[in-house]
């Protein structure tokens, strides 16, 4: 049978998950207020929940594509084909997780740090309960054409940091992370760009500091030779 996890649990695992991620991104007086938000943005797609997540699905195509997330979690045919077996997806609402998360062990990738980091620049600064202003639309301003790369690289440092302590261990399993990975299907993400930042990052004091500075737009507009290249790759 399937895990199910409830309310409380899953509010705990959310933020144990994604905590080092948000205290290392945000000052001191937004992290509690980002950490609780979050935490009700996942949803676990459990027999308990999926009633609720198919009616107050905004679109029509959302429900449908979470009724197949489900099915595929119970090993049931979806209800089309062409349905990708994946543990989530993430909507302007929240970021929806399968069963299958919680029987994973998440020692090289983690799709709840990955959907929580595109939170960050997907959703307006006050749904995080932050002040929203027009300088700050957004809880983290981040270079368009560097969604993905922020999100893998929020994922992976995540990932090596939870299971290495020293920098020579990080440095290790970064390399590994070089040999295999070649970017995520579909994803306009540049892998060499993303094991740099990593090398970057498990170098510093605050890693978290470094992947945002590297994937801020104000980066972007230093050094505008490269990212205007990745840009126009990802257009075509």
């Amino acid at each position: 049978p399937l895990a199910d996890i409830d309310d409380d649990a899953a509010r705990a695992l959310v933020i144990a998950k994604v905590e080092p991620m948000v205290r290392g991104l945000f000052a001191p007086n937004e992290q509690e207020l980002v950490l609780s938000a979050v935490a009700q943005r996942v949803i676990f797609l459990t027999a308990s929940r999926i009633d609720s997540a198919l009616t107050t699905a905004r679109w029509h195509r959302n429900a449908w594509n979470l009724a197949n997330l489900y099915l595929a979690s119970l090993g049931a045919e979806p209800l089309a084909d062409g349905h990708d077996h994946i543990l989530g997806m993430a909507t302007d609402q929240a970021c929806y997780v399968t069963a299958a998360y919680l029987q994973l062990p998440h020692e090289h990738d983690d799709y709840v740090v990955h959907e929580v980091a595109h939170s960050f620049h997907d959703c307006y600064a006050r749904d995080l309960g932050l002040l929203q202003s027009e300088r700050r639309k957004y809880p983290l301003d981040i270079y368009y054409a560097h969604r993905e790369t922020f999100a893998y690289s929020c994922e992976f440092y995540a990932c090596i940091s939870r299971s290495a302590v020293t920098r020579k261990e990080r440095l290790a399993l970064i390399d590994h992370l070089a040999a295999d990975w070649t970017g995520g299907e579909g994803q306009a993400c540049e892998p060499d760009l993303v094991v740099d930042i990593l090398r970057r990052a498990v170098r510093a004091r605050n890693g978290w500091r470094v992947i945002l500075a590297r994937c801020k737009s104000d980066y972007a507009a230093r050094t505008p030779q490269v990212h205007k290249g990745l840009a126009q790759s990802q257009m075509t």
